[in-house]
This record gives C-alpha cells, structure tokens and sequence, in this order.
C-alpha cells in the first residue's frame, strides 16, 4: 500500500488476524516424540506447497510422518507419496471440522505455502503450542518467525528438509513451543 498508492509507512498499521487461546490450547506436557508428527492443513494443496512438504519428508529425517488436512482430491497425492517413496509415513484426513484436536496429536505444522496473505492455520497451530515451519510467502510468517522456522523460498525442497530435521530434537520443538504460544497470546 505504501508503495503503490504512496501511503507514508507512519500511516500504516498492521492488525493481525486473532485465535481463540481458550479453543486453541498447548498439551500441558508436549509429546516428546523422536519421531516427530508434522500436520499439513488447509485446501488448495498446489498453492499450499504440498508437494514441496512430501518431498522434505522425502529428503528429511527417516522417522518423521506427515498428516495431511483438508478437502481436495488425494489420489495424485497418494501417488507422489509412493513415488517419492513416504506413503508409508503420510495419512491423507480428508476434511475436519475439530482442528484443536488435530494440533494437539501433533509436534508442528509444516506449511511451505507458495502464497498465503496470512494462514490462519500457522496462528492456530501457534497458540495450541506447536513450532511452525512456513515460507516467507506466507503473511503470518512475520509474526511466526521465533515460534518455528521460515524458509525464504518455497520451493525450496532442501532448506524444509533441514528444518524438518532440525526440529527433530524434542527440547528445541519445546522451547518453540513455549515461543509460539506466547505469540498467539499477544
């Protein structure tokens, strides 16, 4: 807006979309899984970055599974599941209406969204206590970016790998966690 429309920047201010803190809540003690659970979630998988999420999988840590949200068809899914060898480590949910429930079965959100004006999902992931690892594509990810990791590109298949095996350590999805709550409480 400042640039295309020459607002001065001490005009602008940014309000954050809100999460309900007391439907979104961590786990009193946080799963301390060697093999973390990552949680997909959200429709338009394409633009979500879905494949870029099965492919760090593919790339990451050998242990980590992967749980897959939202309303769009999965067969073509599935099939680049097996392809890239992780079918195995991927459950496809279909659409769910108890998000909570979801982010408290799982170690963190993966979304390496290719665009996204602010994912809701990465605030709600954050107040129920979980790390996110987004893209820089992803408008939450300013406010996100000490409650997880942020990759500047979203195709960037290695760079969500590493991150993927970086929050593998319990004690750092902890500390995270902690991190990402205290975000959402703001």
């Amino acid at each position: 807006i400042a640039d295309r429309f020459g607002v001065p920047e001490r005009r602008l201010c940014v309000i954050y979309n809100g999460v309900d803190i007391e439907r979104f809540q961590p786990l009193e003690t946080p799963r301390d899984a060697a093999e973390p659970v990552w949680l997909f979630a959200g429709s338009g998988w394409r633009r979500k970055g879905l494949d870029t999420a099965l492919a760090a999988l593919a790339h990451g840590p050998g242990g980590a599974r992967l749980h897959v949200a939202g309303r769009d068809a999965t067969p073509a899914w599935k099939r680049m599941a097996t392809r890239l060898g992780v079918a195995d480590r991927v459950r496809f949910l279909g659409p769910q209406s108890d998000m909570a429930t979801h982010y408290r079965a799982v170690d963190g959100l993966l979304l390496p969204t290719r665009y996204d004006a602010f994912a809701n999902v990465c605030l709600e992931a954050a107040a129920s206590g979980l790390p996110v690892v987004t893209s820089s594509a992803n408008g939450s990810a300013e406010l996100l970016r000490e409650a997880g990791i942020v990759v500047e590109d979203p195709e960037d298949v290695q760079a969500f790998a590493a991150a993927l095996d970086q929050l593998a350590n319990p004690d750092l999805r902890a500390g995270l966690s902690r991190q990402a709550r205290a975000i959402a409480e703001l």
